[in-house]
């Protein structure tokens, strides 16, 4: 997945055209990765495989937005969320469309794309986060965010397969929602959740990891 993510960095980046140039990074930052067993059939091929037929399909069906910023998956943006403090984000992809500004984010998965994924992602506090952060970076309202979902499991080579390969899933942020992630970090929850973002400590040695979690919208499923 993480490999998949320097693809669609470099992708994004240069257009959907640029496919060649994003499957030569997929292939450099997988290096001389080997899985065995149940995952064998992950291989440097069928990562650029999934790139390049995901960059077919997309150019095919067109893409409803206008790529505002790309955050490859080595790089962090410093921003300031509302009173809390410096934090260091990595959203993968901000674009605009009708409505403005959204954040993206790109899950890949070996699982069937299905509703569970969504609702994390719509219910999570990572992307609220991010939008809150970029507002203050780019001086635009975040009004949303996007699912961008990949299936790269086994299946997702072959031609015959009657597996859903792609999907999107928007989803629009209220006045709500933001306050139910201010109330979050100010209770101090991103360190005991452990959010997937830093903050920014006080020398450049010091972060603090937080990785994802669903809200308390929708803990009582």
């Amino acid at each position: 997945g993480g490999v998949l993510h320097t693809g669609f960095a470099a992708l994004y980046m240069s257009g959907l055209e640029a496919v060649d140039a994003a499957k030569e990074a997929v292939a450099e930052a997988w290096g001389n990765a080997r899985f065995h067993g149940d995952f064998s059939w992950a291989t440097l091929g069928h990562a650029q495989v999934v790139l390049h037929n995901y960059a077919d399909y997309w150019r095919s069906h067109g893409d409803d937005w206008e790529v505002v910023q790309v955050t490859p998956p080595d790089r962090q943006i410093e921003c300031n969320v509302d009173g809390f403090g410096a934090m260091l984000i990595t959203p993968d992809l901000v674009v605009r469309q009708h409505d403005g500004l959204r954040v993206v984010d790109h899950k890949t998965t070996s699982s069937f794309l299905g509703s569970k994924l969504y609702t994390r992602m719509k219910f999570g506090h990572q992307l609220r986060v991010y939008a809150l952060g970029l507002q203050n970076v780019l001086g635009e309202p975040i009004v949303g965010g996007i699912c961008n979902a990949v299936f790269m499991g086994e299946r997702a080579t072959n031609a015959g397969t009657k597996a859903k390969l792609y999907d999107r899933f928007g989803f629009d942020y209220t006045e709500a929602d933001f306050e139910e992630t201010r109330a979050w970090l100010g209770a101090g929850r991103a360190k005991e959740d452990r959010l997937d973002m830093s903050y920014v400590g006080p020398s450049p040695s010091y972060t603090e990891a937080y990785a994802q979690n669903p809200s308390d919208r929708c803990s009582w499923c």
